[in-house]
């Protein structure tokens, strides 16, 4: 059996999986929430999961509480793990290769952590079971699978590999807003400038927090992580039922200091925004898109931001692979 070419950005806010097998593509996105769950039994809507490895279960994506996500910096959690293991299996049951594949991945790292090699070592050596048969069962199907290769690629990459030919002249920058972290990283070429590797806690998370605080203060009830998530989309306060005009102002206010923080801590890390083309990806670009797009009306916005990374990704694992490298050196 051939070897199967997966790329997974496994972010805070969600998990993005993408292959390409027999000539067509395979994608999978859920909600990076992961619960250990115990006695526990409940019917499961759509982009939810009951998993159980290793002796353990958890409930995975939409069916756990938004005050579950993990803000923990690191990669190297049983969160993380049992998520990108649970973005496999869905790629797996839609090419139906449910036993015995063997996978080849491409994952992400934190550009905060990206110069620590040892972190990054340990993350590969967990994400692989030391390259056992991986035996994990997902919402009642069983699946086995053992990873042979593990290139762990930094986050904010973007379209920098997917569409290599458009950039290997390019002087850019790649701004990635995530859910806990804005991630920004300049490439001369197609190669990044470690130094340029920056990390901001400006994610979408913080916003949200800061808006829920607002809006509780404000009008005086209280407003969860649940209930802020779908504040900053629907761009307003609802009480039961009855939108609160007085809150699109604050809401508007808050986003509109957000991105301003975002631009004033990334110029006092030493980035600047003069002289390169500039790519916005990220999930979170598209909650911020229009008061970025402000600032920055020549940038570059993604149709995908959420699968950006990942195209990039199985770019770069196809190449070392050896496959798919007459496109990747064009």
């Amino acid at each position: 059996m051939n070897d199967i070419l997966i790329a997974t950005d496994s972010g805070k806010n969600s998990t993005k999986t993408l292959c390409h097998y027999k000539g067509k593509e395979y994608s999978s996105i859920f909600r990076t929430k992961v619960q250990e769950a115990k006695n526990v039994d409940i019917d499961l809507n759509s982009n939810s999961f009951n998993v159980h490895y290793q002796g353990k279960s958890y409930f995975v994506g939409d069916v756990v509480s938004e005050d579950k996500v993990s803000y923990a910096i690191t990669k190297n959690t049983i969160d993380h793990r049992i998520a990108i293991y649970t973005a496999i299996t869905q790629i797996l049951s839609k090419i139906n290769s449910t036993q015995g594949a063997i996978i080849q991945l491409a994952v992400n790292f934190p550009i905060s952590l990206f110069r620590d090699r040892l972190l990054k070592d340990m993350f590969k050596h967990e994400i692989m079971n030391n390259g056992d048969l991986i035996i994990i069962n997902v919402n009642n199907q069983l699946f086995s699978f053992r990873i042979s290769k593990v290139l762990v690629i930094n986050e904010s990459i973007g379209p920098i590999y997917s569409r290599i030919g458009e950039f290997r002249m390019k002087d850019s920058l790649v701004i990635d807003v995530g859910s806990l972290n804005v991630s920004l990283a300049c490439y001369n070429g197609v190669q990044y400038d470690l130094n340029s590797m920056i990390s901001l806690d400006k994610g979408i998370s913080t916003l949200q927090n800061k808006i829920a605080e607002k809006l509780t203060e404000k009008f005086g009830i209280y407003i969860n992580s649940d209930d802020a998530l779908r504040i900053i989309k629907n761009g307003n306060l609802s009480i039961r039922g009855e939108k609160q005009d007085k809150s699109v102002d604050i809401i508007q206010s808050l986003t509109h200091e957000h991105v301003q923080d975002i631009i004033n801590q990334s110029l006092g890390k030493g980035i600047s925004f003069n002289n390169r083309s500039i790519i916005i990806v990220g999930g979170g670009s598209i909650i911020l898109r229009d008061l970025l797009q402000k600032e920055f009306p020549h940038a570059t916005f993604e149709d995908n931001p959420q699968f950006s990374n990942c195209y990039s990704f199985l770019k770069i694992l196809g190449a070392v692979h050896g496959k798919e490298t007459t496109t990747i050196n064009n």
